[in-house]
């Protein structure tokens, strides 16, 4: 490598820093502050934050003149989902599911590393707010889990020795042997749950859905209340794998007799 490709490597390195620093922090932040906490000199921080200003990737609050997050990065976001065409089979579906429960829907899907994506959500204002956003590690959420057990042992096996799963609450599944264990019990049932794993009073159940390939692109899940789910465990369950089938089937997945919706 050239010294210029890498001092460009390096500047990318840290403008990624410096975009991840104020995302996860949520907190505007100095040019001093970033200086600090990137462990760079006020100059090149002066550099690269004027830079991604001018991109849109940052702004600066006129009165604080501190940094955050820019609008550019909400306008990306908003057109990923637009590379997944069957969530627009998946909402005709949900909309009169969500109608009858008016809980929180989610359709997500699996990346790596270990990492499940909400694409897209219907959700009810009485439903407990997501706690981490958008994108969150698979083995805590119903949806996650789902799609984890559909991965081969290949895939599974480079992703658990990759990562360090969370605890995000007394329930949470991180030890990776028993999550190994939870996979298989997914597997067999077809279904998966979720009871305060992600976070206190708050449970879910999810299915997978497939397309004509027979593989499983995405889940989806039904969430609220701990006490609602409890109450109507039973019959929110058959309803997220009808769902689930019901998309599944219009994506050109024929459904065989006997194979419990598989």
């Amino acid at each position: 490598m050239s010294r210029l490709e890498n001092s460009t490597h390096q500047g990318l390195d840290r403008a990624f820093e410096l975009i991840s620093l104020l995302a996860n922090t949520n907190v505007p932040m100095s040019i001093v502050e970033i200086s600090r906490a990137l462990g760079i000199t006020r100059t090149t921080t002066y550099s690269m934050v004027n830079s991604l200003v001018a991109q849109h990737c940052l702004e600066r609050s006129p009165t604080t003149k501190k940094y955050t997050i820019g609008y550019r990065f909400f306008e990306i976001g908003s057109l990923y989902r637009y590379q997944f065409p069957f969530l627009n089979t998946a909402e005709k579906y949900i909309n009169p599911m969500f109608e009858k429960w008016q809980v929180r829907i989610n359709v997500s899907v699996i990346k790596p590393v270990a990492t499940a994506v909400i694409l897209l959500s219907k959700g009810s204002s009485l439903m407990p707010r997501m706690p981490h956003g958008q994108v969150l590690f698979a083995h805590a959420t119903s949806a996650g889990k789902m799609l984890l057990s559909q991965q081969p042992d290949k895939v599974l096996d480079e992703w658990f020795a990759a990562v360090d799963f969370p605890q995000y609450t007394p329930n949470t599944i991180s030890d990776k042997k028993k999550l190994r264990e939870e996979l298989e019990r997914i597997r067999e049932r077809g279904y998966s749950t979720e009871t305060e794993e992600l976070s206190a009073r708050r449970a879910c159940i999810a299915a997978p859905i497939r397309d004509m390939t027979r593989e499983t692109i995405a889940a989806v899940s039904f969430a609220s209340s701990l006490a609602f789910v409890d109450e109507h465990r039973q019959e929110m369950t058959d309803d997220v794998l009808s769902l689930a089938n019901d998309i599944s089937s219009e994506l050109g997945y024929n459904l065989l007799p006997g194979n419990g919706g598989r």
